[in-house]
């Protein structure tokens, strides 16, 4: 009996169990039989029912739509495999009765709470070591080994591969394993570029970079160890904050000093991130230093053949910070590009929205590549108009319009928090 488990987004483990004669709604609305905490979804997205057996997928006539392996769909029977993603939320349809499945459920139930209820995995008294074939197999993983290291609980997905708490038991050390979708990487030469770039990532060693301690390729698959970051995304932070998802902007002035700073490490190293969004801007809780994760894991995994990472049904939440170069140019992009993302992830933290974005996705794209978005102040009178300039120039169209170097706009963002008097 097939089941859905939500892997990448805010409700990251919960599941839902087959075997729903009736149908069943998922959207925002606490009305929902399965409500997703995720501000892109419609109060009622989709519906799901099953029929002899096999799942049946309805959109509700939702704002985005409902993707089904990168194709929008009004009607879909699901199979085993299948991603669905609904606004930023993506689901992937597995077995009732996985390992994965059993770690982290939640019960079905108008008005359910979001507590997590955690059962511990024993482990596999002999684990497999045959090539991992699919996402399922991946994710099936909690609770066992992977080379060197113990699945402890999975942290989150994504288009690229799923992240686990591991513990390597060669260094006794905890960290953040992610290990990457088999369908990834696995050409010759896509597999010496990834090696390439995780070699010139470990060389980075920064206090505001998030530290890759390992990587390599094991049962077919390509991973990383990195730090573990205890804390949250500012992706979190902004949803957390409330239904404005505004930010006080002297700690947003701080974030992007933190962020400027780590950019310029890694460019010093000749490395671009790519990928920058709020998702990748990690807050450390014990003294709130950020950290920028998923230094060139962007770049490890583009398709040798040029391939955008934007086709139909990745994550609109990638997209929404997407330099315009980087949906026009084939030109290589350089590091006014990642200065862009990062605007537009300090935009959205004081605004509690992207710069821009269209009622979908080619509307989006078109606006990025052309439209100007409203200052800051129109959402947030608060915010510094020095600041706010700055915060601006990032996100000018043409890459000459915008600040030469991750260093120098370390020195704007600077000069502006010792005017505006802004410890940091």
């Amino acid at each position: 009996m097939a089941g859905l488990i939500v892997s990448q987004g805010r409700d990251t483990g919960r599941c839902i169990y087959g075997g729903f004669s009736n149908s069943i709604s998922l959207g925002r609305s606490p009305e929902c039989d399965f409500q997703l905490h995720d501000p892109a979804v419609s109060r009622v997205h989709c519906h799901l029912q099953t029929i002899d057996g096999t799942t049946l997928l309805r959109d509700a006539d939702s704002r985005w739509g409902t993707f089904v392996n990168g194709l929008q769909v009004e009607e879909r029977m699901l199979a085993i495999g299948d991603r669905v993603l609904v606004g930023e939320t993506e689901l992937l349809v597995t077995h009732s009765d996985t390992e994965a499945n059993r770690s982290t459920v939640f019960p079905l139930g108008r008005n359910h709470t979001a507590t997590r209820t955690t059962n511990h995995v024993a482990k596999s008294q002999t684990a497999s070591e045959d090539a991992l074939r699919d996402d399922e197999q991946v994710l099936a993983l909690l609770g066992n080994s992977y080379l060197n290291y113990e699945l402890i609980r999975l942290i989150a997905t994504s288009a690229t591969g799923a992240t686990f708490e591991a513990l390597d038991t060669v260094s006794n050390q905890v960290v953040a394993l992610k290990i990457f979708w088999p369908q990834l990487l696995i050409r010759p030469n896509e597999r010496t570029r990834f090696v390439r770039a995780m070699k010139s990532a470990i060389e980075v060693n920064h206090p505001k970079v998030v530290r890759v301690l390992n990587a390599g390729r094991h049962r077919g698959t390509c991973f990383t160890a990195s730090e573990l970051v205890i804390g949250e995304s500012v992706s979190a932070l902004i949803g957390r904050i409330g239904i404005c998802g505004m930010l006080d902007w002297r700690r947003v002035l701080r974030i992007g000093i933190d962020a400027a700073e780590a950019l310029t490490a890694a460019h010093a190293h000749g490395l671009l991130h790519r990928n920058i969004t709020p998702r990748n801007l990690l807050i450390r809780t014990q003294d709130d230093t950020v950290k920028l994760n998923d230094l060139v894991i962007a770049k490890a995994v583009n398709s040798t053949h040029g391939e955008k990472l934007t086709i139909a049904g990745e994550l609109l939440g990638d997209l929404l910070y997407m330099s315009p170069e980087q949906l026009t140019s084939e030109r290589p992009l350089d590091a006014r590009s990642d200065i862009y993302s990062l605007g537009a992830s300090l935009y959205a933290m004081l605004t509690g929205r992207p710069p821009l974005e269209g009622r979908n996705r080619n509307e989006t794209m078109q606006w990025i590549e052309v439209e100007k978005p409203q200052p800051p102040t129109t959402h947030h009178l608060s915010v510094s108009p020095l600041f706010e300039g700055a915060v601006m120039r990032m996100l000018e169209k043409r890459p000459d319009d915008r600040h030469p170097s991750a260093a120098e706009l370390l020195r704007e963002f600077q000069r502006v928090a010792q005017y505006e008097n802004v410890s940091v």
